[in-house]
């Protein structure tokens, strides 16, 4: 099957419904009894307006990992495919039991289209407990995993973009430091190259953010850990805003720069704060071509 458009609930809302509930009856979905899947439930208003492709849909319960006992269970989450009807196309549970799915799409990798999604982690599980990447082809075979950084507990779950047509992947990782009797969450940016996992470049927040630029202080001592640091950097699609620096980045390519200051102890802006909020949404990434 060639993997086409994806289709995206909310945007198509104005000519269908879909809600995912918990398979509850084994026969809701006939060839996938074992496995229980999550049923779609899709009202369709206007089928002339809605395009043609798949659902692509990963629920998951919650973030934290928990320990499955019951072996149905282990297949409820997970990456899924369903057709314009609604009809269950593809289970990705299978290959993964009792593991999450994150930012779950449609690739290109070398020319051809295939499935990527970010593995949750989970310590109940000996295979990679820290979590990684995939890329499954058009047969749904496994073609490339990629690994938390060599000196990260764990893979981040909010972006795996791959560029280049494959030769390399963008991606964040989160690594606790401390900082001043304070567990700091250094979160960056990293590209990986997918043939020899070798880090291409790599940009930590830490290193080009101070801490002193924050409204808010510092938590105290004490108050948080290794495995709970502060996490004071809140990373989506390559837009990198500080929840409390207030700081707003700009990637583009191999090098960064501040591209404004939003921080209050600042008055040196000349725009209203709508105006901030625009400037805050345009933020983009951009990667030129290699020569």
């Amino acid at each position: 099957m060639q993997f086409r458009s994806l289709c995206i609930l909310t945007i198509i809302s104005v000519v269908a419904a879909a809600t995912v509930v918990p398979s509850t009856d084994r026969d809701g979905h006939a060839c996938f009894q074992t496995y229980r899947p999550p049923l779609l439930n899709l009202t369709v208003y206007d089928s002339d307006k809605v395009s043609p492709g798949y659902f692509f849909i990963a629920p998951y319960s919650q973030l934290a990992a928990k320990q499955i006992t019951d072996p149905a269970e282990a297949y409820i989450t997970g990456p899924t495919i369903y057709d314009r009807n609604g009809q269950l196309i593809w289970i990705g549970s299978t290959m993964f039991p009792g593991r999450d799915a994150y930012d779950f799409r449609v690739v290109k990798y070398k020319g051809e289209s295939m499935l990527s999604w970010i593995i949750s982690t989970n310590e109940y599980y000996p295979d990679h407990p820290g979590g990684k990447a995939v890329l499954v082809n058009d047969k749904y075979e496994l073609v490339n995993t990629t690994l938390p950084l060599f000196d990260t507990p764990e893979f981040n779950i909010h972006e795996y973009n791959i560029i280049n047509d494959g030769a390399s992947v963008l991606t964040l990782y989160s690594n606790p430091v401390l900082v001043n009797e304070t567990w700091i969450q250094d979160d960056g940016i990293a590209e990986i190259d997918l043939s020899t996992g070798a880090i291409l470049f790599r940009w930590s927040s830490l290193e080009h953010i101070p801490l002193n630029a924050s409204n808010f202080h510092l938590p105290k001592a004490g108050t948080t850990s290794q495995k709970r640091p502060w996490d004071w950097l809140q990373k989506r699609r390559w837009r990198l805003s500080v929840i409390v620096t207030t700081y707003e980045l700009y990637i583009q390519g191999i090098w960064l720069r501040r591209i404004f200051d939003l921080a209050t102890r600042r008055q040196d802006f000349g725009f209203r704060p709508f105006q901030r909020l625009q400037l805050f949404l345009a933020a983009r990434c951009q990667i030129p071509t290699r020569r």
